[in-house]
């Protein structure tokens, strides 16, 4: 049952992966046909900028896409760079398994240890354990839930962190999103984020998250 589920999740991102490139290949023209408005605003060295949905109105290239960055600022990334954040290489059905394992192993290493580090001394979350909550909660499709609710699914994972660490579910509760948002961060690429001149960086765009 888990090596279909494993197929599963692997077609699932070689298809986030094929539509990563789909979009990156809109904004960046090359499958735009015949220009269809105004061009673009270029900066001094020639390179186009602005939003997706200005690009699609106007059918012309985008070499810098508009994005806010991890510091709350509005910038530019090439999207040559996003393109290659987005798809880390990936071309072959092979490559994709490769790279999912990976994912997959970075993302449990990197909850544990920032769980282990978030609760009271002595205590430590496993791999293990972290990946039955990944498993759980972000492996496997959930019923939807309202905004601001917690699925079943995600309070019994909760409750078996809890159990394994030895600590209170409120407790857990706590400190898992800070875990998850530090774990988070360590798995994702930052590509750097620039005024309109594709020169002067002023901060860092996030891509990609736990799986």
């Amino acid at each position: 049952m888990r090596a279909i589920c494993f197929v599963r999740k692997i077609r699932t991102y070689l298809i986030c992966a094929a539509s990563a490139c789909v979009m990156v290949a809109l904004v960046a023209g090359s499958a735009f046909g015949a220009n269809f408005g105004a061009a673009l605003p270029k900066n001094d060295i020639g390179l186009s900028f602005g939003t997706v949905f200005q690009a699609e109105k106007v059918g012309q290239p985008l070499d810098l896409l508009e994005v806010q960055a991890t510091n709350g600022r509005y910038g530019y990334v090439y999207n040559n760079e996003l393109e290659e954040a987005e798809n880390r290489g990936i071309e072959t059905p092979e490559e994709a398994e490769k790279v999912m394992s990976e994912l997959e192993v970075a993302s449990e290493r990197a909850l544990s240890k920032h769980l282990s580090r978030l609760l009271p001394s002595q205590q430590s979350v496993t791999p293990d354990e972290a990946a039955k909550y990944l498993e759980s909660v972000i492996r496997q499709p959930a019923d939807e839930v309202p905004i601001g609710l917690i699925s079943q699914e995600e309070l019994d994972a909760i409750d078996q962190l809890s159990v394994a660490s030895g600590v209170e579910q409120d407790e857990m509760m706590e400190v898992l999103d800070e875990a998850l948002s530090c774990a988070t961060r360590e798995v994702q690429v930052m590509i750097p984020v620039y005024e309109s001149d594709g020169q002067t960086q002023i901060g860092e765009f996030a891509v990609g998250s736990l799986v």
